[in-house]
């Protein structure tokens, strides 16, 4: 029964990355009872990064997960936050009132990779 559990969990990791879903696979893949090794095996030969960062973060490596978030930041910011600036360049950063979508998901990334950063050192003092 577990197997066939997992089965359907993998075939569901395969929908989401799909480019009509792929932004719903980070949101999913986060969850403790998705299996990390085979989804990340999924994630990675689709292209899917911000999940696979969140994976590498679920495994303790902190310092991928934190790469693959700045590969997707970057590109995030390359694609549309510039273009959000240009409309108004006063939208203000790491407010939850800002309305775009894409500033709002700049900031929440943000956010994710300081915590895996305090995450990651509070691992190394240890």
């Amino acid at each position: 029964p577990l197997q066939k559990y997992h089965e359907l969990i993998f075939n569901f990791v395969e929908i989401l990355c799909q480019k009509k879903y792929r932004k719903l696979a980070m949101s999913y893949v986060q969850r403790d009872y998705f299996p990390v090794t085979r989804c990340l095996q999924i994630c990675e030969q689709n292209g899917v990064t911000d999940a696979c960062a969140i994976l590498h973060k679920r495994n303790g490596n902190y310092e991928e997960a934190v790469n693959l978030f700045i590969q997707v930041l970057t590109q995030l910011a390359q694609d549309w936050v510039m273009a959000s600036l240009e409309v108004d360049a006063n939208i203000p950063f790491n407010d939850p009132a800002v309305k775009d979508v894409h500033i709002r998901r700049f900031d929440a990334l943000m956010t994710t990779i300081i915590e895996i950063c305090e995450q990651g050192s509070r691992q190394k003092e240890k």
